[in-house]
């Protein structure tokens, strides 16, 4: 009672004062825990699994142990089957036709493969594992009813268990069926085993919901349903299992409930194995896991990847005997400051991918002595990494990856000996590399942060490295030779640096399988002793200066898989000797200088797989043996100088290309009705050629379609009705032809737009509406076309976040068209800051319409938006028109500049001026040849909106942007005028005090 209520008292205290509270209160529940322990009776000897190694315990693979209350069966001395027992095998022999020893018929059960018998000869123990038996079980085991352990894990089982036959196994005590993915039933089956001690059905579809008489299983010790199909809520009587000690339901997708109905499992006092792994379907708040406070022998405890939030309880810390702790993945903000009470604690893993959490390093970890492996994925941990670490010399594992850490790697880090991997991957540490790395490191991954100076030689001593990561940093300088050492490291990442020399130091590493040294200073051409990597699989030297034909040594490393020469100065034609590359899959070489043609001979490799020439100076008609390359998914050419018409895509022997670039280019003639062959298109750009004709209806088939292309072309007629069926389609640009008629209706089912164009057609009708409901539209060009009616751009905005998840501008375009309306911009419709969604909106150059019965012109506008906070620079023009304001218009002009009359006259006009009538025309500063500046009164000022971003409509003559500066003064400004306006309001508005 007493521990209770100090974890409740510290739980129920103001956040303020809780962690002093609790660190006071932690020492005490720690001592009264040790006198509970001391009282507990002993754990009952069914079962003790051995511990797992941390490597098995990632993955889930565990070895299979014969029970302890089960002696191993010992043959008779004649050593022979009893005749039920000879035909029960012969059975399972003949359809097991994988067993070893297929084909016996021996009465001996010592010849039996995997069998052991009793002195009456009856087989108690059947164990098979891995033994690459793709079958059923058959009926017949029933006949084994003498059997206690059964192992068949690791085959390939398949359909469903027979039932009725295991419920006549009576003495079974051990079963595992464990890894057979194909393996179905019932998980009611268990409760016709009243012996059982051991189950593991993990990696089957075994499932179902387990039955409430589960309990009837009193000696059951060792329960794995790991990724099994089990569902449904756990039923309460498993609290009657008082000798299980390891229950494993990680990834049980399909179990349901809240936490907080589980509290049964508090009274599973034996168990020092428990693993709840990403169990998404049960919820609630992460303080219930205080329920697992009273599992006083609990040794391992995974309870990870869960839909749940809050803080992890206090009274965890009572867990006294935990060595391996994962809370990998919940939503907690911080990391508890109890952890290091964990004093036993080997493993600990904390890592979370979304960055959610913040605070600071955790100083005192160096208190937990024993810790082995520390993972901290993804904490938002700020600062630097502490000095005391140094003192964690059991460590083999540190892994901060993704964090806010700053400053160099200390000196002290010297002491970890035992260190194997350090990763410190995605933070902003610093400095030259210091010489404090053990030599038993076999991962050292550094990338993405802002390490300089050279690689230093130290490095080489590392020669236990399998994984070294110092790409995305800012080394400089020559690759040392010293890296030569390192035999183990098979893939050497060096991209995202300033390095420039030095490769001739890779030619020595004859045992490499991957280089990649992409944006680097690296010029001039390849050494030829790069000859020697003949082990070399895929080279990446893009974005670098190398210059010069295509490197000659590359074409004799003929095993390449993959080449990627792309953004240096390669010019000259394309070998033709790449084509004898057996092995090619890829091969790129954009924004080059290669001339001619494509070797025809690249199309015939059975392997290749994607091509890339874009932006060089190929030219010549697209090569005819594009039609019989059988692999190719990708092939990228737009950027050229081909000519000549599309082929003719019937007799393609390619239906898996997913992508086909052929923009800017010069090609002519129509768009083929054939082109329905590539029925797994996901990409097609034709933009900047010379096409002509209509779209053709073949492009109906292309149901994958994701981004079609074709602006800039001579296309014609009617937008076809088909369009709306290509609903995967989330880019559509239609710019720059001679289409007309009205938009298609059924361009509503495509729902998932996020680019639609169709910019100078010739095009009409009214605005179609049904955009307002396309959630991830960002991009809207409909200018120079002839649509008309009204408009309303409220909707503009209304889904700030694009559903990628990306936060980018968004456009809308309607200039030089018909619409005519109030040209409201409601800045609150925006949310433009801090995620920017729409950054301009140009209607500018409408024709002057008619508006109002007065026969009243209202002219062109165009109306920009600009945050200071939206990495977005708004440009606006109004070329001598006006804007109209009205009353919800929340971001309003504060300064425009003109010449002196313009400028009287624009401050004057009342409702279609920028400040309604109530501005002054104040002239340059003295000495100034800046130009007179019509200032506006309030209302008509900036304002700062709800989420503290300051926005404002950018209008000036000729195309510009409001500086940030100009913004913030006006933000500020506007703030303490209506500080003041608000205050006084507050005085007048005050009730009268009543006399008493």
């Amino acid at each position: 009672m007493c521990v209770a209520s100090l974890s409740r008292q510290c739980a129920d205290r103001p956040r303020r004062r809780r962690a002093l509270l609790c660190r006071r209160v932690v020492p005490l529940l720690l001592a009264v825990h040790a006198c509970f322990v001391l009282a507990s009776p002993a754990t009952a000897g069914i079962y003790a699994p051995p511990r797992l190694t941390q490597d098995e315990s990632t993955d889930g693979v565990r070895s299979w142990s014969h029970v302890s209350a089960v002696s191993s069966p010992t043959n008779a001395a004649a050593g022979h089957l009893a005749p039920s027992q000879l035909r029960a095998l012969l059975t399972l022999n003949r359809v097991w036709k994988a067993w070893p020893g297929n084909g016996a018929r021996t009465p001996a059960c010592a010849q039996w493969t995997g069998v052991a018998c009793d002195h009456q000869g009856q087989v108690t123990s059947l164990s098979l594992p891995d033994m690459g038996i793709s079958s059923v079980i058959p009926t017949d085991i029933r006949l084994l009813t003498a059997l206690q352990q059964i192992d068949l894990s690791y085959n390939d089982f398949k359909q469903a268990l027979p039932l009725d036959a295991f419920g006549q196994l009576k003495q079974l005590r051990a079963l595992n069926l464990s890894f057979n993915l194909d393996l179905t039933g019932s998980i009611n089956m268990l409760t016709s085993l009243p012996l059982l001690q051991q189950v593991d059905l993990s990696n089957t579809q075994i499932g179902g919901s387990l039955p409430s008489a589960i309990s009837s299983l009193t000696r059951l010790g060792h329960l794995d349903l790991t990724l099994s199909q089990v569902s449904g809520s756990l039923p309460a009587t498993m609290s009657q299992l008082s000798t299980l000690s390891y229950l494993s339901l990680r990834q049980l997708n399909n179990l349901t409930g809240v936490m907080s109905q589980y509290t049964w499992l508090s009274l599973l006092t034996n168990l020092h194995t428990l693993d709840i792994t990403s169990a998404h379907d049960i919820s609630g708040d992460l303080s219930t896991m205080s329920l697992f406070s009273t599992l006083g022998s609990l040794r391992r405890l995974t309870f990870s990847d869960m839909h749940m939030w809050g803080e992890l309880p206090v009274s965890l810390a009572l867990l006294q005997n935990l060595t391996y702790l994962d809370l990998s993945f919940l939503r907690f903000r911080q990391l508890p400051f109890w952890l290091t009470a964990l004093s036993e604690l080997r493993y600990l893993d904390v890592a979370h991918e979304a960055n959610l959490r913040t605070g600071a390093v955790p100083q005192d970890l160096s208190r937990l002595s024993h810790l082995e492996y520390f993972k901290a994925y993804g904490n938002g941990l700020l600062g630097f990494l502490p000095e005391s670490w140094g003192s964690l010399t059991n460590l083999t594992m540190l892994s901060l990856e993704n964090n806010q850490l700053v400053g160099s790697i200390p000196h002290q880090f010297s002491s970890l000996r035992s260190l194997k991997t350090l990763n410190l991957k995605l933070n902003q540490l610093s400095g030259s590399l210091p010489d404090v790395f053990s030599t038993t490191l076999e991962n050292l991954m550094l990338a993405a942060n802002k390490f300089g100076g050279s690689i230093p030689s130290f490095v080489g001593r590392l020669v236990l490295l399998t994984d070294l990561a110092l790409q995305v940093n800012s080394f400089s300088g020559a690759i040392p030779p010293q890296l030569t050492a390192l035999t183990g490291i098979t893939e050497l990442y060096l991209m995202g640096n300033f390095l420039s020399a030095g490769l001739e130091v890779v030619s020595e590493m004859n045992w490499l399988y991957l280089l990649d040294v992409t944006n680097n200073s690296f010029s001039g051409s390849l050494p030829a002793s790069f000859s020697r990597l003949t082990s070399l699989d895929a080279i990446n030297l893009s974005y670098n200066n190398f210059g010069g034909t295509f490197p000659s040594v590359l074409l004799t490393l003929t095993q390449l898989g993959l080449i990627d020469l792309s953004y240096n100065n390669f010019g000259g034609p394309i070998p033709r000797e790449i084509t004898a590359f057996s092995n090619l899959m890829y091969l790129y070489m954009d924004r080059n200088h290669m001339v001619g043609d494509i070797p025809p001979g690249l199309f015939l490799s059975p392997k290749i797989f994607e091509l890339s020439f874009a932006y060089n100076n190929l030219q010549g008609a697209l090569p005819p043996q594009l039609s019989t390359s059988s692999s190719l998914a990708m092939l990228k050419l737009e950027g050229n100088s081909f000519s000549g018409p599309l082929p003719d895509f019937n007799g393609w022997c390619n239906s898996s290309l997913t992508a086909l670039y052929l923009g800017f280019n010069n090609l002519t003639g129509p768009i083929p009705h054939s082109i329905s062959v590539l029925s797994s298109l996901y990409t097609l750009t034709l933009q900047g050629n010379q096409l002509s004709g209509s779209i053709p209806s073949g492009l109906a088939a292309l149901k994958q379609l994701n981004m079609l292309w074709l602006a800039d072309n001579s296309l014609s007629g009617p937008l076809p009705e088909f369009l709306g069926g290509l609903n995967a389609t989330i880019q559509l640009l239609l710019d720059g032809n001679a289409f007309e008629g009205q938009l298609p209706a059924s361009i509503c089912n495509l729902t998932a737009l996020e680019v639609i164009g169709v910019r100078n057609n010739r095009l009409y009708g009214s605005f179609p509406t049904c955009l307002f409901d396309f959630p991830a539209l960002n991009y809207v060009d409909m200018s120079n076309n002839s649509f008309y009616g009204p408009i309303n751009l409220d909707f503009i905005g209304m889904n700030p976040t694009p559903t990628d998840g990306v936060s980018r501008p968004a456009v809308i375009n309607l200039a030089f068209n018909y619409f005519y309306g109030e040209p409201i911009v409601y800045a609150g419709g925006f949310k433009a800051c801090p995620t920017p969604r729409v950054t301009r909106i140009n209607m500018s150059d409408l024709n002057t319409m008619g508006y109002s019965a007065g026969g009243n012109k209202r002219r062109a506008f165009t109306a920009g938006l600009q945050c200071v906070q939206a990495y977005a620079t708004v440009q606006a023009s109004y070329k001598g028109n006006c804007l109209s304001l009205n009353k919800q218009l929340k971001c309003a002009v504060k300064e425009v500049q003109r010449g002196e009359e313009e400028c009287a006259t624009f401050c004057s006009i009342t409702d279609l001026g920028p400040c309604n009538g109530r501005g002054a025309c104040v002239p340059p500063t003295q000495g100034s040849t800046g130009e007179f500046r019509c200032l506006c009164e309030a209302p008509y000022v900036t304002v700062t909106i709800a989420n503290g971003s300051t926005c404002a409509l950018a209008t000036e003559t000729t195309s510009s942007s409001l500086s940030t500066a100009a913004i913030v003064g006006i933000s500020l400004s506007c703030f303490v005028g209506l500080s003041v306006l608000a205050a006084v309001l507050l005085i007048l508005l005050r009730p009268k005090r009543r006399n008493p």
